[in-house]
């Protein structure tokens, strides 16, 4: 029960003139960042509220205010830091320990075209010669959700009866580009309520989804601009599909 509010990040994301191969604002990928004498933490250049390297944890009535995403979910295959080379898992594979449940995150994830209150990619590494951190915040390896800790690990892969499912529950999002974006294998999303958004959500693999409540416009003026329509006006009368084209 935490809540996380006005976390600006470093950015820019999506800079040519940082030499980085992303595919800007519209696109799926990002560029990579790695550790500079100014650059601890590469991760911060696209800081969330909610950063969470381990899914295999219980995430349950937290709120988030900002930051480019609600809640973000790397892809690690690793550890890194001080567990490197000594705790042998690969963290992107685990499952939540109990459902990710009644969490909340509002005005974020609009900095980049395929951002979300809720996202779940990126991918952090750690150069095991130098021990830099290397991070993307787009696109990249995608999450195989497994009960065996030692899924994805070198030479170990997942068995059929060790699949398992990334479970989100009684969660919402408004003023967000996406309520949800998930680059992964399987999510079972139950009871999902999203406003003001650009795009519900953005999941891949395979997914259920049951009782979602979606609602494009609510009465709120203040929807973030890449969602490219004002809201309804008080007398509940969307606008023309002119008038979204044109913003």
């Amino acid at each position: 029960y935490n809540q996380a509010a006005h976390v600006h990040a470093l950015g820019p994301y999506q800079n040519p003139s940082l030499g980085l191969n992303g595919d800007a604002f519209t696109g799926q990928y990002l560029g990579w960042y790695s550790n500079t004498s100014k650059l601890i933490l590469p991760s911060d250049m696209a800081a969330g509220c909610y950063y969470i390297t381990n899914t295999y944890n219980d995430f349950i009535g937290n709120a988030a205010s900002g930051g480019w995403a609600g809640f973000a979910f790397p892809s690690l295959n690793t550890p890194v830091k001080l567990h490197y080379g000594k705790v042998n898992i690969c963290p992107r594979n685990r499952p939540f320990r109990t459902p990710f449940r009644g969490n909340s995150a509002h005005s974020t994830g609009f900095w980049w075209g395929t951002g979300a209150g809720l996202y779940v990619g990126g991918e952090l590494q750690q150069n095991p010669t130098n021990g830099w951190l290397n991070y993307t915040s787009g696109r990249s390896a995608t999450h195989e959700t497994c009960s065996d800790p030692l899924a994805g690990t070198p030479g170990k892969s997942c068995s059929g009866a060790n699949l398992r499912w990334l479970q989100f529950e009684d969660n919402k999002v408004f003023l967000a580009n996406r309520g949800k974006q998930h680059w992964g294998a399987r999510s079972e999303i139950i009871r999902f309520e999203i406003h003001d958004v650009g795009l519900s959500m953005n999941v891949f693999g395979r997914v259920w989804i049951d009782q979602m409540l979606m609602q494009c416009r609510s009465l709120n003026h203040n929807v973030t601009w890449f969602n490219g329509c004002p809201a309804v006006t008080k007398d509940g009368v969307a606008p023309s599909r002119s008038a979204c084209n044109q913003r």
